[in-house]
């Protein structure tokens, strides 16, 4: 949705700036996996704090990221002063600050004190003997073991230890949040979220109305009332709720988006500091699979079993057990920020994929739209063999400025191989030319994305920023050519600066339609060496640089490479995942060379014999195409 998301409430100069906030709530594990190990992880969420900010929310509520067994979702911590590998170091985390703090958003660290794991250094104190120092920092009773922070007993534990607000009627939670008392600022009031749970509890879905529904919403709100200064919360999702379109929802995927949409109206509309979690702003539903197993979630698989079992011994003998309502209603905490572009799978998510979003709120991501092959004129004028007989050439025509023309090798995937020369190889026609101190070759590539008017290039230089490269963008300049037809084709483009040419992809945005400037057709994409679309680029980068081309590479996808330095990359026309394009970094095989090396990688059909690779010298330059089985 475009409706940015807002505080609710009476704007007034004597509020804090927590009454007037949107607070959004990031579980690490699920929310976004920048390294491909199956975690979402900190350098994940420093990925799209663009879209964050691009939210309008003014704090991130981030669930525990410290040490942890992960016993309990990783709420059971085991240390406090570390992060767990699986997200991150603590440098990550103070980038993650600093890089929030750019862009004013607030950071909030859930610490739950009270969930302290039995590894925890404290526990293992306390329950080492009677006499430890620590002893009475837990309740102990006998036969039973509570690891609840035992603060109200314990003054010391108080130095340590802050409190957490459970199982209170409306008229406690009132005083607690009473200002002149002093005692809490906000407290989570949970009846909403309980509103329509059966006697099963959370699994199990009442069948109450919308006048139900009407009726806990507007007692919790009076209830919580103080004059004007007791101050509420309001959330429909969290990590310990089902998603809510899935909730209020009738289960049919027709309905999600204008259920989704009058959710974000209530949730936006009503008192008190707005909670979102992540995923609300999209949409997002319920995950439901079986075997229930696949969850990596002890209280959903704990709560699953005993209303199994209470059936059970309900039912017949022979009796097949129906769990598919309450299936329905697991609360699954998961959510892949970018279908199809987070690598692995995520806690809480198995091979299957949820459902189509009722509404997108990813970001478009890059598209591979050509790669530039720079050859003599005469060869661009009248093209040898090793062109002519791989590849159906299409007419160009001559760049604004008549310093370069161009032919056109088109592919099905909508992306394109420009052949490029400068006009009858004169000096003067390289002389400040972007590529004029290029040999021939492959020499650079470009991105672009479906709707020109989602390119901002603050955004991606802030991005690059917060990676510490030297690699920035121009603002896009006005390009273009004329056909040979003598139609005008007009784009902007964007170069990089503080990098090599070719380090890193320029941006071609369309002025006019695409199809002017990439005219597909089935007779201009069928190729005598069947390739029917790329594969993605090579790139072959000294040592020194390799790492900076990398980071670079990162913050301008958004995505980070995989254990073989690969970059996933859509295409105009084609697919985004396994047989996708992507930008691809290695060092050289000769450890002497320092020259940037590209290769124009394309897909072919699989089949008995692969055409061979094209390996071309031109003059002091060389080309290098290279085939790869879909």
């Amino acid at each position: 949705m475009s409706l940015p998301l807002t505080a609710t409430g009476t704007e007034r100069a004597d509020r804090n700036w927590w009454q007037t906030a949107c607070i959004y709530q990031i579980y690490p594990a699920s929310f976004k996996d920048s390294n491909g190990d199956g975690f979402g992880d900190l350098p994940g969420i420093i990925s799209k704090i663009d879209h964050l900010e691009s939210l309008g929310v003014n704090a991130v509520w981030l669930s525990p990221c410290y040490e942890s067994p992960n016993v309990d979702g990783g709420y059971d911590i085991s240390n406090y002063r570390k992060i767990d590998p699986r997200f991150g170091t603590v440098a990550d985390i103070e980038l993650l600050i600093r890089s929030l703090d750019e862009v004013n958003i607030w950071l909030i660290l859930d610490l739950v004190i009270n969930h302290a794991s039995d590894q925890h250094e404290w526990f293992r104190e306390s329950r080492s003997s009677k006499t430890n120092a620590k002893f009475n920092w837990y309740i102990w009773r006998k036969g039973k073991s509570i690891t609840i922070g035992n603060e109200c007993e314990n003054p010391e534990s108080d130095k340590q230890l802050s409190g957490e607000l459970l199982y209170t009627t409306r008229d406690e939670v009132k005083l607690y949040v009473e200002p002149n008392r002093r005692e809490l600022d906000l407290a989570f009031e949970f009846n909403l979220c309980a509103w329509n749970f059966g006697p099963g509890g959370r699994f199990d879905k009442a069948r109450d109305t919308v006048q139900d529904l009407k009726r806990t919403i507007c007692r919790t709100w009076n209830g919580l009332r103080s004059g004007e200064t007791a101050w509420q919360t309001f959330f429909l999702v969290s990590h310990d709720t089902a998603r809510s379109v899935t909730r209020f929802g009738d289960d049919k995927p027709e309905h999600s988006a204008a259920i989704a949409k009058m959710l974000a109206v209530l949730s936006t509309t009503l008192c008190g500091t707005l909670f979102v979690y992540q995923g609300q702003e999209s949409g997002m539903e319920n995950h439901t699979v079986d075997p229930i197993e696949s969850f990596d979630d002890i209280d959903t698989i704990n709560a699953m079993r005993t209303i199994e079992r209470s059936r059970h011994e309900c039912s017949q003998p022979g009796e097949t057990i129906d769990m598919s309502d309450v299936n329905e209603q697991v609360a699954v905490i998961s959510y892949i920020l970018e279908a199809g572009l987070s690598q692995g799978l995520l806690p809480y998510i198995t091979t299957e994929r949820n459902r189509p979003l009722a509404i997108s709120m990813a970001p478009t991501p890059p598209q591979l739209d050509h790669v530039v092959l720079l050859l003599p004129h005469a060869t661009l004028v009248d093209p040898p063999t090793w062109l002519t007989s791989n590849f159906t050439l299409t007419p160009g025509g001559t760049h604004a400025g008549g310093e370069t023309q161009n032919t056109l090798v088109l592919f099905a995937d909508g992306t394109y191989l420009e052949l490029i020369a400068f006009v009858d190889d004169k000096p003067e026609c390289r002389q400040d030319h972007w590529w004029g101190e290029k040999d021939f070759g492959v020499i650079d590539y470009a991105f672009t994305v479906p709707d020109v008017k989602s390119f901002d290039v603050k955004k991606l230089n802030d991005r690059l920023k917060r990676k510490e490269t030297k690699v920035r963008y121009a603002e896009p300049t006005a390009g273009g050519r004329m056909r040979e037809d003598g139609v005008e084709v007009k784009w902007k483009v964007a170069f990089p600066e503080g990098v090599e040419r070719g380090g890193v992809p320029f941006w071609c945005l369309d002025v006019t339609e695409r199809k002017l400037r990439v005219p597909i057709s089935r007779t201009a994409t069928e190729h005598p060496c069947g390739a029917v679309g790329m594969a993605g680029v090579l790139a072959q980068i000294d040592q020194t640089r390799l790492p900076s081309i990398g980071e670079a590479l990162a913050a301008i996808i958004e995505e980070r490479g995989d254990g073989n330095a690969r970059f996933p990359v859509a295409t105009p026309s084609g697919t985004y995942g396994a047989t996708a394009a992507s930008i691809r970094i290695k060092e050289p095989t000769d450890r002497t060379k320092t020259a940037l090396d590209l290769s124009l990688v394309l897909h072919v059909p699989k089949r008995e014999t692969r055409p061979s690779d094209i390996y071309q010298s031109i003059g002091s330059g060389k080309v290098a195409i290279l085939f790869e089985s879909l």
